[in-house]
């Protein structure tokens, strides 16, 4: 093991334990850019592998696509998010490491309305 791998290992460890503290956190996936699952939890190794299929696709040619449409200092993008009606994603990446977050929705009933609580993980 490389010097310094223990201290980027505690790193990625102490931000997976302030995540489960979210109210509706619900997994995570971590790969690297080539596509190889490292870490998952909260869904079984299938549905990792075939959410980062998905997800690190959308995000290359998101950035791609804002590559062109702002000027290139303004162009960085740091995380996407994507809603469904049950749930979001949030995307990040950091060098050659992806980590696809999970977090549910809360649904409120007020009278005849429905409203969504959003929890962020940040």
């Amino acid at each position: 093991m490389a010097e310094g791998d223990g201290k980027h290992e505690d790193m990625v460890e102490n931000m997976i334990l302030k995540m489960r503290e979210i109210e509706g956190f619900t997994g995570y996936v971590i790969c690297n850019n080539n596509g190889i699952v490292i870490r998952y939890e909260g869904r079984t190794y299938d549905e990792a592998v075939h959410l980062v299929s998905g997800v690190l696709g959308l995000y290359q040619k998101s950035k791609l696509a804002v590559t062109h449409l702002l000027n290139p200092e303004d162009s960085a993008i740091e995380n996407i998010r994507l809603k469904s009606n049950d749930y979001e994603l949030v995307v990040s990446q950091e060098g050659n490491f992806t980590m696809i977050a999970t977090q549910n929705f809360h649904h409120v009933t007020v009278g005849d309305e429905e409203e969504v609580k959003e929890e962020v993980v940040e």
